[in-house]
């Protein structure tokens, strides 16, 4: 298998995915997200649409956030809940990676605001943000194109599908606009290994843990609150992904279980799900294991990717979210790790 010329469909399908979430998140989900607090000054704000998890860290100097929320109304609800919470101005806005659940709420934060990440996020967001977002642009405007003529024809005969026509062609509109108006912002500030930012008498620690579920992911460590957002480095209750073609490593980021749980950390806010304890990190470590086992063992018997994505079942993680969506990816993901050349 040619790994270089042949793009995994693992990342393509998350790129869709995330294109869906990014078009179908309306301003009436608003009153799902919520804030709840982590620790003092310290919050997450829960149930946010189409998000990873986003918190923020309120200080007398102003508000530093951590993620944008997976849409620009994502984004804007992002910064209502925080005016709701504090009149203090947001200074900081750290990326833990360059998903667009992670990313694609930047253009609604203000103007002048300084943007931290690991320096290949800014690689990865013009690599594959920008080029997917490129695409379905070009790829939305071509329809809109197309349902004026038909809504044109269909005006032609009078036909009764006019008003169905006209309401289709109205939201791809508006949806088309919005990507036109949509601005691609990278990081003003990136760093190589590890970062600290002081503010407001709070120390921000930003580690680099190497490739892992991407090659650009931060650790953003507060060591006197004794709290870690991992991005997502680790996922709570539900399967994670693993970017292969952004650099994943998955022996690493077992290292970096492993090593995350000796910490003394009383909190962990995950990229995906609940905040919680630092036994997370062990059933995460645990999942990573038997995966990569299961596709090692697949190899030496000289299974194809087909067939291990048939056979391998992992029944103890059946209760995870995306169980059934993300296990065939991250067997792909894996066997391609794994026989890289």
């Amino acid at each position: 298998m040619n790994i270089k010329k042949n793009k995994s469909i693992c990342h393509s399908l998350f790129l869709l995915a995330f294109m869906v979430l990014f078009a179908g998140i309306m301003f009436s989900q608003e009153q799902q997200a919520n804030v709840v607090q982590v620790v003092p000054h310290l919050y997450i704000i829960d149930s946010l649409p189409g998000s990873g998890n986003v918190a923020f860290l309120v200080t007398d100097e102003g508000v530093l956030v951590i993620d944008s929320g997976g849409s620009i109304q994502s984004g804007k609800i992002v910064i209502q809940k925080i005016k709701e919470t504090t009149q203090k101005p947001i200074k900081y806005l750290i990326l833990t990676h360059y998903h667009r659940d992670h990313t694609s709420g930047i253009p609604a934060f203000p103007e002048g605001i300084t943007i931290v990440a690991h320096q290949n996020v800014t690689t990865n967001i013009l690599g594959f943000n920008k080029k997917k977002f490129d695409e379905n642009t070009q790829r939305l405007s071509l329809e809109v194109e197309k349902e004026r003529a038909e809504l044109s024809q269909l005006k032609s005969v009078n036909s009764p599908d006019i008003s169905v026509k006209e309401e289709k062609l109205k939201k791809d509109e508006a949806q088309l606009q919005e990507y036109n108006n949509t601005k691609f912002i990278v990081p003003t500030q990136t760093y190589q290994k590890e970062k600290t930012i002081s503010f407001g008498g709070v120390t921000v620690q930003l580690i680099y843990p190497g490739g892992a579920h991407t090659n650009g992911n931060s650790l953003v460590y507060f060591p006197q609150l004794k709290v870690m957002h991992t991005g997502d480095l680790l996922f709570n209750g539900t399967l994670p992904y693993i970017d292969f073609d952004a650099g994943s490593n998955t022996q690493n980021w077992i290292d970096w279980m492993k090593k995350l749980y000796t910490w003394d950390l009383v909190k962990i806010i995950p990229g995906h799900g609940p905040v919680s304890d630092k036994e997370v990190f062990k059933r995460q470590e645990d999942y990573l294991i038997h995966l990569r086992a299961a596709v090692a063992t697949a190899i030496k018997e000289g299974l194809t990717l087909e067939k291990m994505q048939e056979s391998i079942q992992l029944p103890q993680y059946k209760e995870w979210k995306n169980y059934s969506r993300l296990l065939k990816m991250n067997i792909e993901m894996v066997y391609k790790e794994m026989t890289a050349k």
